[in-house]
């Protein structure tokens, strides 16, 4: 049973172990055949919104956080310790992804902004804006060339992860796309908002 909030899974790259994470800030590892818990780390103060295994299965990345701070750490699987603190997020950090050689990472949270990461300095050389809104979710290609994020702007956003460069958007049209409501009268906040989240701009 995986706890009442854990709401973040995902396997071992060998398909042996499983992390977890959840609204009770703690990081659990699994035997995914007995359904064992091998590991209970502590070291979040807010929820934990996403797991990644780093390809060679060795560490686990681990981001979340709330109010006005993003949490985001590396660590050692088999021993728990805590290995990195990667700070520069001032807000919720909602994914994570790692380069297929396990020395960079990527994060995206409530701010929209994406933060490449050198594990081995512990620093982000890099942030851009992506989305509008909050970053839902990172994917690398399976070349380990390009990152994808999805936004709560419906957007697909695909980025070069060495050079971080911007290679395409993708998207299809809401339903008020491109529709203007720059000076309309008579609509409540909750209504211009809710355009604005169909398409609409001012």
């Amino acid at each position: 049973m995986l706890g009442e909030k854990s709401v973040w899974e995902r396997g071992h790259p060998n398909g042996t172990l499983l992390a977890t994470g959840g609204e009770d800030h703690a990081l659990l590892v699994w035997q995914g055949l007995s359904g064992n818990v091998l590991l209970r780390i502590h070291g979040h103060e807010g929820p934990i919104y996403d797991v990644a295994w780093s390809p060679d299965g060795r560490r686990i990345a681990s981001c979340g956080g709330s109010g006005r701070k993003g949490e985001l750490f590396v660590w050692d699987a088999k021993l728990g310790t805590r290995v990195r603190v990667l700070e520069g997020h001032s807000s919720p950090i909602f994914s994570v992804v790692w380069s297929s050689d396990g020395t960079q990472l990527v994060s995206g949270g409530t701010d929209g902004a994406l933060h490449w990461w050198d594990l081995d300095q512990g620093v982000s050389p890099e942030t851009v804006q992506a989305h509008k809104g909050w970053v839902h979710s990172l994917r690398l290609s399976p070349d380990g060339r390009v990152v994808a994020s999805t936004g709560e702007d419906g957007e697909i956003m695909l980025w070069e992860l060495h050079s971080h460069r911007h290679l395409a958007t993708l998207r299809s049209d809401r339903p008020y796309e491109r529709f203007t409501i720059t000076g309309t009268t008579g609509l409540s906040e909750a209504q211009r908002l809710t355009l604005l989240s169909l398409g609409a701009f001012e």
